[in-house]
């Protein structure tokens, strides 16, 4: 059996929301306007207008793991690392 990459392997940079939970003074909101800056790597699934899916591995039977789904306005930018092809 032989694998084969589902896509090109891409590092994207990208903002993650963030939240308080329970009860908190309101000053201690504030900082949650600071950024979350979140990387990942992975196989580019899916590119569209949208935003962008990347999955962490793949299996012989054509499964993907690990998707992750990033919408377009919450990317900072994506770095192409190595293109689709067969090992």
């Amino acid at each position: 059996m032989s694998l084969s990459r589902p896509g090109e392997v891409v590092e994207v940079e990208w903002v993650d929301s963030t939240g308080r939970f329970g009860w908190h003074d309101p000053d201690d909101a504030s900082e949650l306007l600071t950024k979350m800056e979140c990387l990942v790597v992975g196989y580019l699934i899916e590119d569209k207008p949208e935003g962008i899916v990347v999955a962490h591995g793949a299996g012989g039977l054509g499964q993907r793991l690990d998707s992750m789904a990033i919408p377009r306005a919450a990317i900072v930018s994506v770095a192409h690392l190595s293109e689709g092809t067969d090992r």
